[in-house]
């Protein structure tokens, strides 16, 4: 399983950066790339939580309580790197930004609607094989379930709030801290939290 984590962590940080330096990605396409893949995430957990929640009786406060600490910490995270974003670019506007990334185009294909899909394909896939498959919603508790999304969430708020800290440094301090973002929540959960 740890194999396969840093599998997964390292091809979620090659991507942006091969986009980065050889498809001219800007900071913002990569960050929308990661919010639409945070936000799938984000359902997925809701869907391990539920299955949780009618497999072993829990109450829904559990869920409820932990739901929302998971949901705030992305909104937080998002909120964070798209203010950086506004205070790194004079003319930046999320909308302008949000249509650029759907429309990008890679042999005459808008990009943005075939990452949809894809992403949203990629984390069911995953949540069959390392929820579904694995049947955690036998082996977990709600609070287990969701201590692992709650590392990742706060691993992003934290890169995003270096990032605007560290505002007036090359754009590639930016790009380091979201890509090293997922691996630094692999690394304290497999040194901290999978014992």
């Amino acid at each position: 399983m740890k194999n396969r984590e840093i599998q997964k962590a390292f091809l979620e940080g090659i991507i942006p950066v091969l986009g980065y330096f050889y498809w001219e990605w800007g900071l913002s396409f990569i960050l929308f790339f990661y919010f639409l893949d945070w936000i799938a995430k984000e359902v997925a957990q809701h869907l391990g939580a539920k299955k949780i929640q009618s497999t072993q009786g829990n109450s829904l406060e559990i869920w409820k309580r932990q739901g929302l600490i998971s949901s705030l910490t992305i909104l937080s995270s998002i909120s964070v790197w798209i203010f950086a974003l506004y205070c790194r670019t004079d003319d930046f506007s999320i909308h302008a930004e949000l249509i650029q990334f759907l429309m990008y185009k890679e042999m005459g294909i808008p990009q943005g609607f075939i990452l949809l899909p894809i992403i949203v394909l990629g984390v069911w896939m995953t949540f069959k094989y390392e929820f579904l498959q694995q049947k955690i919603q036998f082996r977990r508790t709600m609070s287990q379930w969701w201590m692992n999304q709650r590392i990742y969430n706060l691993s992003f708020l934290v890169a995003g709030i270096l990032s605007f800290a560290l505002i007036s440094l090359q754009p590639y301090f930016s790009l380091i801290l979201l890509v090293g973002a997922p691996v630094l929540a692999l690394v304290i959960n497999q040194k901290f939290i999978a014992k």
